[in-house]
């Protein structure tokens, strides 16, 4: 099962993404779930970029986790964690 350590999401060792290395995601959210979503960020100092990456990197992983367990698989599909180093 992937399994992010407690030291990669720390900002002392998280290098900043080059341009190269940044897709750009167009979504579409409520009026109330982006107003819910900058208001929770703002009061504790969060980018907002970040904490949505965050969230899908969690997800993903969770999804991934959930996939191996009902294959009675140890291996996921995707190595998320050979993904995040790239």
């Amino acid at each position: 099962m992937a399994s992010r350590s407690s030291t990669a999401d720390t900002p002392t060792n998280r290098r900043r993404a080059t341009k190269s290395e940044v897709a750009n995601l167009s979504t579409t959210l409520t009026r109330q779930c982006r107003e819910a979503l900058t208001i929770f960020c703002r009061r504790r100092g969060l980018k907002i970029n970040h904490f949505l990456e965050q969230i899908i990197w969690d997800r993903l992983e969770d999804e991934m986790d959930a996939e191996v367990a009902s294959r009675d698989e140890d291996k996921p599909l995707v190595d998320l964690d050979q993904l995040r180093d790239r």
